[in-house]
């Protein structure tokens, strides 16, 4: 009976050493996945649908101070540029200074000793004089006229200085009125104040050109 009850003891003593054990290593692995420090690496996230972003209104940007913008622009080799300089038989590239728009027309013809006028930059028509243009010649590129003789009948215009002259011949419509429009592609030439004159009454005759140096 005694060597009976010694067994059974050591069994008992055995059985709870076991179940002591089982307990703490459950409260132990319970610590460890409550306590247990996040990891310092970075991590992939992975989104499975891409989200929708709202913005109902646009934020304020407030700029402080005035910002420098630096623009460097090349034109590619391939772009070509030419710049146009003045010819000898063109006003292309002359200066605002050096163009004149002259004017005979009645108001001239009586308030001119030159009969011929030039419109300002005021909208005026101050007499045209060469004689105020020592050392250059006047190259006149562009006229237009208007005369009034009879239905049918021919209209001549002259209109230069010496041999830079110009004749010009247009026909008269049927209220008698005639008017040509000429464009001298080389210009004519002229040292002196050019004037106008005509067979038909009423002449009024506009011209364009300008100044070059007389070489």
């Amino acid at each position: 009976m005694r060597y009976t009850n010694t067994t059974t003891a050591i069994r008992s003593a055995v059985l709870t050493v076991a179940a002591l054990a089982a307990a703490t290593g459950v409260c132990d692995d319970q610590g460890n996945s409550q306590g247990q420090a996040p990891t310092s690496g970075t991590q992939n996230v992975n989104v499975v649908n891409t989200p929708s972003v709202n913005v109902s209104s646009l934020p304020a940007v407030i700029l402080y101070g005035t910002p420098t913008v630096n623009a460097n622009v090349t034109f590619p080799s391939n772009l070509g540029v030419t710049l146009t300089q003045p010819g000898p038989l063109t006003n292309v590239g002359r200066l605002a200074s050096q163009q004149y728009n002259l004017a005979s027309i009645p108001y001239t013809i009586g308030a001119c000793a030159t009969k011929i006028g030039a419109f300002g930059a005021d909208g005026t028509i101050p007499c045209f004089d060469m004689t105020q243009h020592q050392g250059q010649i006047l190259i006149v590129t562009d006229i237009e006229w208007y005369a009034t003789g009879s239905s049918g009948s021919a209209c001549y215009v002259g209109f230069g200085f010496g041999n830079g002259f110009l004749l010009s011949v247009s026909h008269g419509g049927p209220d008698g009125v005639a008017s040509k429009s000429e464009h001298l592609t080389t210009g004519i030439k002229m040292a002196g104040t050019p004037a106008a004159s005509s067979n038909c009454s009423g002449l009024a005759l506009y011209a364009q050109g300008y100044l070059v140096p007389n070489q």
